[in-house]
C-alpha cells in the first residue's frame, strides 16, 4: 500500500513539473527585473512586450531580446531571463535591430526596409548675402554613371541632370579634362537656386582613327564647396570589327566588399572571315582612370562564339567606390574590348539572391518580399519532370533541324556535282558534233551513232540544233562580213 503511494506522489509531482514547464513556456516575456522595498510582492506576467508594471512597494520591468537597464534596490536584486522565442514584426516597438524580423529597428519601431538617413549638413559656409548656421550645401546627380557603345567616326548623344537638394544656391564648375578627347558639354559653368534643376547634353566621339578599346575617366562636378563625380565609360569598336566581345559582371558581384572576389561572364563573337582564329584574350579589374588593379589573360581559338567565366582578386588596398571588369581580345592588329561596371561597398545591400535570410523573408532568399517559398514536394518533383521533358523536347527539335540541314546540304551538293558533270559531258558532245560536221557527216547520221553509244535523244537532238544554230551564225557573220567588202571595193 505504502509503495502504491510512493509511486502515486512520483507520479504527481512529475505531472506538475510538466505543468510548470508548459506554463512557463507558454509565456513569451523574455526577461524581467524587479524591485522594490519589500522582498516579498505579488506581480504579473502578461503576454505583452517590453511592459511595465509598477506598484507603491515594486516595480516590474518586461523586456523581449536583452536586459537594456538595471533597476537597483536597496535590499535586493533580482534579474530573470527565457530565452527568446519570436521577434517583432513590422510596427512593433524594438530597441535593437536584432529584435524585429524584418532586421531594421527605426525610431523605435520594427520595419523591413532600412531607416531613412538624413542627410548631413554641410558646413556652415559664408555665403554671398551671409548664410544661417543651419545652412546645407548639396546637390544629386541623376545618373549614377555614363557607359557608350561608339565606332570610329561616329557621334552619340546623351544627357545628365543635376539638382540643387541644398538649401543655397550652389555655383556649378563642371571639368571633364580627363574625357576631352571624346566628350563635349552642353554647358559647363552655371549656378542653380535651392529645388531647381539642369541638364546637360553630352555629346560623345570618336575619330576614324581612335583605336579600339575601353576608355574611361571622371566628370569632376564642383558646387560650391560640394565635389562630386561621375564616372564615364566609353566602348570604342572598329568599324568593320574582327571581334565583338560582351561583358557582364554576374549580380552577386555587382556590390563587392574588399575581401571578395570579382566574377564576370566574357562573351567573345568572332564576326570575320577567318575561322578558328588564335585570340589572345585580357582581362582586368580597372579604376575608372583605368589603371588595372589586378590581372590576367588566356589564349583560346574562336570559331564563332566563346564564353568564358573569370573570376579576380581585389588588390587589398583597394577603395571603396566605382570599377570597371575590363576585357580584350586581340589578334595580331585587330582587337576589340569592353567593360562592365561594379562597386566596392562597406556593406553589400540585401537581395533576394544573395543567399542570406537577411530581410523578412521566411526561408533563405523566399518568402516575404522574396515570394515564393516553400515549394512542395510534389511540385518540386513535377517541376523536376517538366523540366526535364522540356529539355528533352528541345533537344530532339535541335536534332531533327540539324539533320534536315545536314541532308538539305548533301542533297544540294550533290545536285551541283550532278550539274557540273552534265555540264561537262555536254561540253564534250558538242566537240565531237563540231567534229564530225567539219568531216562532212549528216545530222542524222551523228544522231545515230551518238544513240548507238547511249546518250538520250532529247539531249542529241538539243546539242545538235545548238551547234547547227552556232554555225549558221558563224556562217551569216561571215557573208555579211563579205558582202560588206563587196561594197566596200566597189566604191573604191
Amino acid at each position: 500500500m505504502r509503495k502504491q503511494e510512493k509511486k502515486l506522489d512520483k507520479g504527481m509531482v512529475k505531472i506538475f513539473v510538466l505543468y510548470l514547464l508548459v506554463v512557463l513556456l507558454s509565456f513569451t516575456a523574455n526577461a524581467f527585473t524587479a524591485n522594490g522595498t519589500e522582498k516579498t510582492f505579488d506581480f504579473a506576467v502578461t503576454s505583452g512586450k517590453n511592459a511595465e508594471l509598477s506598484g507603491s512597494n515594486y516595480k516590474v520591468s518586461q523586456v523581449i531580446g536583452d536586459i537594456t537597464s538595471v533597476v537597483n534596490s536597496s535590499n535586493f536584486r533580482t534579474e530573470l531571463g527565457f530565452l527568446r522565442t519570436l521577434p517583432y514584426l513590422d510596427g512593433e516597438s524594438c530597441q535593437i535591430a536584432s529584435e524585429c524580423l524584418g532586421g531594421f529597428c527605426c525610431s523605435g519601431v520594427c520595419q523591413s526596409s532600412s531607416c531613412p538617413v538624413q542627410a548631413e549638413s554641410a558646413p556652415a559656409a559664408a555665403a554671398s548675402g551671409g548664410g544661417g548656421s543651419g545652412a546645407v550645401e548639396d546637390f544629386s546627380i541623376d545618373k549614377e554613371y555614363i557607359k557608350a557603345l561608339i565606332k570610329q567616326g561616329t557621334t552619340i548623344k546623351t544627357q545628365f541632370e543635376i539638382t540643387n537638394i541644398g538649401t543655397e544656391t550652389l555655383s556649378f564648375d563642371i571639368d571633364y579634362s580627363e574625357l576631352s578627347d571624346f566628350l563635349l558639354l552642353s554647358d559647363t559653368k552655371f549656378s542653380l537656386a535651392p529645388s531647381k534643376a539642369k541638364t546637360i547634353d553630352v555629346t560623345i566621339f570618336a575619330s576614324e582613327n581612335q583605336k579600339p578599346d575601353v576608355y574611361s575617366g571622371n566628370i569632376i562636378i564642383k558646387g560650391n564647396s560640394v565635389e562630386k563625380s561621375l564616372p564615364v565609360i566609353i566602348e570604342v569598336q572598329a568599324k568593320e570589327a574582327l571581334f565583338d566581345i560582351i561583358v557582364k559582371v554576374i549580380p552577386e558581384s555587382k556590390n563587392v566588399l574588399k575581401t571578395d572576389k570579382v566574377t564576370a561572364n566574357i562573351t567573345l563573337i568572332n564576326v570575320g572571315d577567318l575561322k578558328p582564329v588564335d585570340a589572345v584574350l585580357h582581362y582586368a579589374v580597372r579604376d575608372i582612370e583605368g589603371k588595372n588593379l589586378s590581372f590576367g589573360s588566356e589564349t583560346l581559338a574562336i570559331y564563332n562564339e566563346v564564353h568564358r567565366i573569370k573570376e579576380l582578386e581585389l588588390p587589398p588596398e583597394i577603395m571603396l567606390g566605382t570599377y570597371l571588369f575590363y576585357a580584350r581580345v586581340s589578334y595580331g592588329t585587330e582587337s576589340a574590348a569592353a567593360g562592365d561596371v561594379f562597386y566596392v561597398v562597406a556593406e553589400k545591400p540585401t537581395t533576394c539572391s544573395d543567399g542570406i535570410k537577411n530581410q523578412n523573408e521566411e526561408g533563405i532568399d523566399c518568402g516575404g518580399q522574396c515570394r515564393p517559398c516553400g515549394i512542395s514536394a510534389l511540385k518540386s518533383i513535377w517541376l523536376f519532370i517538366r523540366n526535364y521533358l522540356l529539355s528533352i523536347f528541345f533537344i530532339i527539335i535541335s536534332a531533327a533541324i540539324a539533320a534536315i540541314a545536314i541532308i538539305l546540304f548533301r542533297r544540294r551538293k550533290q545536285e551541283e556535282a550532278q550539274k557540273t558533270e552534265l555540264r561537262g559531258r555536254i561540253e564534250t558532245l558538242s566537240k565531237f558534233i563540231e567534229l564530225a560536221l567539219s568531216r562532212g557527216y549528216k545530222g542524222e547520221h551523228i544522231k545515230s551513232m551518238l544513240m548507238a553509244k547511249g546518250w538520250p535523244e532529247n539531249i542529241v537532238d538539243n546539242v545538235l540544233d545548238k551547234v547547227l544554230l552556232d554555225k549558221l551564225r558563224e556562217l551569216e557573220k561571215k557573208l555579211e562580213l563579205q558582202y560588206e567588202q563587196e561594197k566596200i571595193r566597189q566604191i573604191k
